[in-house]
Formats: structure tokens, C-alpha cells, sequence
């Protein structure tokens, strides 16, 4: 608790001049991408190389894309409500193929982690942060966004 105190007060009073939500969205995400290299390393170690976040069905993922569709205020709760893990997983591909220019084949093939993460809430961040226009993010791939955010967090902790 005391490093994320210490974390958070270097964030707040070094870079005044970068928005709360900004920087609160990228420390989550630094996080996040450190959970997620830690469990990619421990799944290499493990006998078993199937990714348990893969499996279909899977509440804890349904539970991720119901949220993020929420979040993103792609679909509303009476809709979501209605819908299984695969309907769920199929309204986030539709969706990001509207606002991205990757192909619903590459959609499809990614990982509910990725689909979530590297799509749905990072668009989201960026529109909602004022980064990009919703017409600049749509001529973008995934790979784009993500550049996109390392590029304004160079720019702002430069």
C-alpha cells in the first residue's frame, strides 16, 4: 500500500498538467500488463499450456465482456442480461469492427483479454481522454491505439 501511495503522489504532483483519469487509466493498465506478463510466465512453466482464459463459457470472461460492453456503453443492461458468453463475445467483435480498422477474422481470433483490453477500453480511453476522434480511431488497427497511448505517455512524462 505504501508504493501505490508513493506511485500516486509522483503521479499527482510531478505531472500536474495531465489529467487524473489519464493517469489513473495507465497505472490500471501498467498493472494489469504486469498481472498479465506474470501469468503468461507462470503458463509457460505449468505442464497444462491450455490458457484457462480461453476456455468458452467461462463465467469470469463473460463477466469481463458483459462490463466492458457496459463500460463502453456499446450495448445497454437489458441487452446484455439476455445474451450467453458467446453473444457476448460476438456483440464486443461486432462492435470494435465498427470503430477499427482490423477485420472481423482478427477480431474473432483474439483473446477475450485482448478484446477487452486492447479494444474496447482503450478505445474508449482514447475518445473519452480527447487523444483521438472517433473518426481518427476508426482509420486505426489495435496496434495503433496502443502506440498511440505509449506515444502520449512519452509526450507527457517526457
Amino acid at each position: 500500500m505504501l508504493i501505490s501511495n508513493h506511485i500516486y503522489y509522483l503521479l499527482i504532483y510531478k505531472y500536474k498538467n495531465v489529467k487524473k483519469t489519464q493517469l489513473v487509466f495507465l497505472l490500471i493498465l501498467g498493472v494489469l500488463w504486469g498481472c498479465s506478463q506474470q501469468e503468461q510466465e507462470l503458463d509457460l512453466k505449468s505442464v497444462n499450456k491450455k490458457n484457462v482464459n480461453q476456455k468458452v463459457g467461462d463465467p469470469t470472461n463473460e463477466n469481463v465482456l458483459a462490463k466492458s460492453l457496459l463500460y463502453t456503453q456499446w450495448e445497454t443492461v437489458p441487452s446484455i442480461m439476455s445474451r450467453n458468453y458467446g453473444e457476448l463475445r460476438n456483440a464486443v467483435v461486432y462492435h470494435l469492427d465498427n470503430k477499427c480498422n482490423e477485420s472481423v477474422t482478427y477480431l474473432g481470433s483474439l483473446s477475450d483479454y485482448d478484446l477487452v483490453w486492447r479494444g474496447a477500453l482503450t478505445y474508449k480511453f482514447l475518445l473519452d481522454a480527447g487523444i483521438r476522434t472517433s473518426a481518427e480511431l476508426l482509420n486505426m488497427s489495435l496496434g495503433d491505439y496502443l502506440n498511440c497511448i505509449i506515444v502520449e505517455n512519452n509526450l507527457h512524462t517526457s
